[in-house]
């Protein structure tokens, strides 16, 4: 069973995942993104490392594991939900959604983001709908 993370950790994570592209990810880069220092990425990455989510080699580049990508993806996923939620649905400023959304993702229920994410896809398949009713004309003769 995967320890609970603390939503530090799952920044840790989640950063490693969007800088990923396959090669592996610094962790000065990770220190950079997060404007932390480097031992606090060498502690962190410990931990990481400790849940099966990452490996680094000695001095070398951070790779995901299966688990840590699969758990970074649901991650995102909640973050996604919740940024848009706040933009598209609230009119909340961009970047205001990004810190915003970063800070509710680690104190709200899986099950109540998904909430979030099906009541938004049902508002914008009846908001879709909507735009393309036929407008009646009011002089038609019938």
């Amino acid at each position: 069973m995967l320890k609970q993370m603390t939503p530090s950790i799952e920044d840790y994570l989640s950063t490693i995942y969007r800088l990923d592209k396959g090669e592996g990810v610094r962790s000065v880069d990770v220190a950079k993104v997060l404007e932390v220092s480097k031992p606090s990425v060498n502690r962190a990455l410990k931990t990481l490392s400790e849940m099966k989510l990452v490996k680094q080699e000695p001095y070398g580049d951070i790779f995901l594991t299966k688990l840590g990508r699969e758990t970074a993806l649901d991650l995102n996923k909640k973050y996604s939900i919740l940024r848009g939620f706040l933009v598209h649905m609230l009119d909340v400023d961009p970047i205001v959604a990004e810190k915003e959304a970063n800070q509710m993702e680690h104190g709200m229920s899986n099950d109540t983001i998904e909430r979030i994410g099906l009541l938004m896809k049902s508002y914008s398949l009846s908001a879709e709908k909507s735009k393309f009713k036929p407008k009646l004309d009011e002089n038609a003769i019938d």
